[in-house]
């Protein structure tokens, strides 16, 4: 297995991130990789039949996920590969697609489906039947291992019928707005101490790994099946009650006013929810209660909060650093390291999240954690893990100084905790034009 080490200069808010422990997926199971297969697909669809423009319509999936997060990274790779994209009311085609996530098998995943459509809306048989036919062996790879052994023999749990298969552990609880706590699930079976690093000449065994692996599947499965969080405080929250890594929501009714603690609610279906309103302006307040330092990887409805940032490589590998002990309040996306631009709860068309995506019914702040270490010492967690495998939006508000740090180090691939909380949008006017914040 090849191991890839990315260091790189790394701002805090309490500090802020970057870099990368990277390991090559078995079948092209993350996010990025589907969406290049999908890019591709649809490159050579287009190439053959001489056109070169399309929109990007909805990709649709449950209702706490974030399909503006696949639409983005569908539009900026489509542009990538020198696609024209247009708008859709003038579009000749638009690409549309869905995902829906599956926990029947030996481990989860999200099947994404695309499909081309004409003017008229309606699909184009020929490239569906292609994309199907060229992305046969993606499903194959992962049928072949994800069958549960006691599944009768004519049973489909966990096997993919259509589309690409997505199973990059932090992909999925983004894509569906889950909070898990994945570090004392393979604490807990493994009776390895994850965190520590592993001694000279040791690596984890394959049982090992397997085990680890399986407490992690697990785990995950369990989060979507029974969405829950455990409550620190009225308004701080983890994933669970063993977990160091905390997340709390602090909001200002209007900008310029304190910020306070926002309580944290359950919604029906178990999940966090913070009522934020429009006009607030707000932070995320992320803890960190463990003796090791920590990379966080924060998404606002689906979208990195460095994706703004001047420096290429923050807006690429971005997480915002967390030291053992300490606490950092994130409240704008980052541009520099002189300045960040403030969240604010705006409408659809003033969001900076909906120029780069479709706004969904429901926001979503997510925080990832991620080992981070400095030079070789290398945490357990990741030998273990990481071979194999409303209606609106948050908006930039008026630029702040960034007052921050620069660090340098090493972070993990694989997420030690995830906690998302979702919240209410305002409804944007339906008679008006989208008009873009001012630079």
């Amino acid at each position: 297995m090849s191991r890839n080490l990315f260091r790189s200069l790394t701002l805090l808010p309490a500090l802020l991130l970057l870099g990368g422990f990277d390991t090559p997926s078995a079948f092209g199971s993350s996010l990025d990789e589907a969406v290049n297969t999908v890019t591709q697909n649809v490159k050579r669809y287009l190439d053959d039949k001489g056109e070169n423009a399309i929109a990007v319509g909805t990709i649709s999936g449950p209702k706490t996920g974030t399909g503006r997060l696949i639409e983005t990274k569908l539009a900026a790779s489509l542009k990538e590969a020198g696609i024209e994209i247009v708008d859709e009311l003038t579009a000749d085609w638009e690409l549309r697609g869905r995902f829906a996530i599956d926990p029947s098998g030996n481990f989860p995943y999200v099947a994404l489906t695309v499909m081309l459509v004409d003017s008229s809306g309606v699909e184009l048989s020929s490239f569906s039947r292609r994309f199907h036919q060229e992305t046969a062996r993606n499903r194959e790879l992962l049928n072949a291992t994800n069958a549960p052994p006691d599944a009768p023999a004519d049973s489909d749990a966990g096997q993919i019928k259509s589309g690409v298969p997505i199973t990059k552990t932090a992909d999925i609880a983004v894509l569906a707005g889950t909070t898990t706590d994945l570090q004392t699930a393979v604490q807990e079976t493994t009776t390895t101490p994850v965190t520590a690093p592993v001694e000279d000449g040791a690596t984890p065994t394959l049982p090992e790994k397997a085990k680890a692996r399986d407490a992690r599947d697990e785990e995950l499965k369990q989060a979507l099946a029974e969405p829950s969080f455990h409550v620190v405080s009225p308004s701080t929250v983890a994933a669970s009650d063993s977990s160091p890594f905390h997340v709390e929501i602090r909001a200002a009714t209007t900008p310029g006013e304190s910020f306070v603690p926002m309580n944290v609610e359950k919604d029906g279906e178990g999940r966090a929810f913070v009522p934020l309103a429009e006009g607030n302006q707000y932070g995320v307040h992320v803890i960190n209660n463990s003796t090791f330092d920590v990379g966080v990887e924060l998404l606002i409805d689906g979208i990195n909060t460095l994706e703004f940032a001047e420096n290429p490589a923050f807006r690429e590998n971005g997480k915002w650093i967390i030291a053992a002990g300490t606490s950092g309040f994130i409240k704008g996306w980052f541009i520099n390291s002189q300045q960040v631009d403030t969240f604010i709860v705006t409408p659809d068309q003033q969001g900076v999240a909906a120029t780069l995506g479709r706004p969904q019914q429901i926001g979503t702040i997510t925080a990832t954690f991620y080992p981070a270490w400095v030079g070789d010492d290398v945490p357990a967690f990741e030998q273990l893990l990481a071979a194999g495998n409303g209606k609106g939006s948050t908006g930039r508000g008026e630029a702040e100084a960034f007052r921050g740090t620069i660090l340098e180090r090493q972070f993990g691939t694989q997420p030690l905790a995830i906690v998302s909380l979702n919240y209410n949008n305002p409804v944007p006017p339906v008679d008006l034009p989208g008009e873009a914040l001012p630079e």
